[in-house]
């Protein structure tokens, strides 16, 4: 049985994904400008990091996937 994330679905799901992330990243980060999020990396390690800019989610592509519609 195929999973439904092989292929061209696994490609558009993974940049929404992404986008997804990157979106919410941002949020976050606005949010700390104004509130104490000093206990995040502490909770959340992985997340700690990327507010740190100590690594960086991948880039999000400018196209979709090729033969996509998304």
């Amino acid at each position: 049985m195929d999973s439904v994330l092989e292929g061209e679905s696994g490609a558009v799901v993974e940049r929404g994904a992404l986008g997804l992330a990157t979106d919410a990243l941002g949020l976050i980060e606005a949010i700390g400008a104004e509130r104490d999020l000093s206990a995040l990396p502490v909770r959340w390690p992985r997340l700690g990091v990327l507010l740190h800019n100590q690594e960086q989610l991948a880039e999000l592509p400018s196209e979709p996937p090729p033969g996509t519609d998304a």
